[in-house]
């Protein structure tokens, strides 16, 4: 009898004492999932504050560029457009503008050179230039080369220079009349001319 007292005594006992470290780490875990908690929050709110800085940072940076670009916009500068011309001529026109305008400019426009004082802008015209039109003549220059002249041949001014031609076979091959006209000049008076005349005597071209 006293052995199974002194049994269940000892059950109760070790019931007590596993129940009371039980609790005890009940407590410890809690605690600690407790402080984990907040250690998370208090970091998430410290990452929230850095985001919501550098974002305010970042928006306060754009703002002072797009301030900037607007400042540049407004300021005045030196504008060459030139217009390239088939015949060789290049014509220009100078003018001051904004800078906010030159976004206006039609894409046939390219940028060929920027500096802080000017800004030269060209376009290519496939056609003739209005000088050659009115004063234009196909002749020979020295050599016997295919020459574009502003006014006859005997003025001697150049606009632009091709090909030697074989005078030799031009005298065989064509009536003199027409080598007559081509050493005093032939007019050229639209784009098809100037095509015409390349095209005829190009076959007389040196090899």
């Amino acid at each position: 009898m006293k052995t199974r007292l002194k049994g269940v005594f000892r059950m109760w006992f070790l019931r007590k004492i596993f129940l009371k470290k039980y609790k005890r780490k009940s407590w410890i875990t809690l605690g600690a999932l407790f402080a984990g908690i907040i250690g998370i929050f208090l970091l998430g709110t410290l990452l929230l504050d850095d985001t919501m800085i550098n974002f305010k940072g970042k928006n306060a940076a754009e703002k002072e560029n797009i301030q900037a670009v607007e400042a540049l916009g407004k300021q005045p500068i030196e504008v060459v457009y030139q217009i390239r011309y088939v015949c060789g001529v290049t014509d220009e026109i100078r003018e001051t503008v904004l800078m906010d305008k030159l976004s206006q400019l039609d894409k046939e426009w390219e940028l060929i050179r920027a500096t802080d004082k000017e800004m030269v802008y060209l376009k290519q015209v496939d056609d003739l230039a209005p000088a050659c039109k009115e004063n234009g003549y196909m002749g020979l220059s020295e050599g016997g080369v295919l020459t574009l002249f502003l006014g006859p041949p005997a003025d001697k001014k150049v606009i632009q220079t091709f090909y030697p031609l074989d005078t030799e076979r031009l005298e065989s091959s064509l009536p003199s009349e027409e080598l007559k006209l081509l050493q005093s000049g032939i007019r050229v008076r639209n784009l098809a001319e100037y095509n015409s005349i390349l095209s005829t005597y190009g076959a007389f071209a040196k090899s």
